[in-house]
């Protein structure tokens, strides 16, 4: 697990397909025990509890990001509300022209690429991806 942004009560974490490997994220026990692990990481270390929401994004290449959102803190008691993201489309912003690869759009002076390279040293843009696809000039 890695927190990659926190802003005052909202967690952004991601993991990558690598870690999943022994999860199916499909399987019920699974995915609870994996929620289990983030809330009581996020208790420990941040305080987080009371009313939250967590919005999962799911890209099979990629794995997931999951935001953390701190809605209410009400002492030890814990509410949580989830909504699943399948099938996402991550894109990433691209800083070098010659790193174009995959499907590669052209939205407002910046290159995105669907291909998933750990190299790039930007974070996966997983929310204004359809935003970003529709008013944009494909490439590739």
């Amino acid at each position: 697990m890695l927190i990659i942004r926190e802003y005052d009560n909202l967690f952004i974490i991601r993991f990558f397909k690598e870690y999943l490997d022994n999860i199916n994220i499909y399987d019920k026990d699974n995915i609870l025990n994996l929620f289990r692990d983030v809330l009581i990481k996020l208790k420990n270390k941040y305080n987080v509890s009371g009313y939250i929401n967590i919005d999962v994004y799911l890209n099979d290449d990629y794995g997931i990001i999951m935001e953390v959102i701190n809605l209410y803190n009400d002492g030890d008691n814990i509410n949580v509300k989830v909504k699943f993201h399948l099938d996402s489309i991550f894109l990433y912003e691209i800083n070098d022209y010659n790193d174009l690869s995959g499907n590669v759009y052209y939205y407002n002076g910046k290159f995105y690429s669907t291909n998933i390279d750990n190299s790039y040293d930007s974070f996966a843009i997983y929310k204004e991806t359809f935003d970003i696809i529709n008013h944009s000039i494909k490439i590739s």
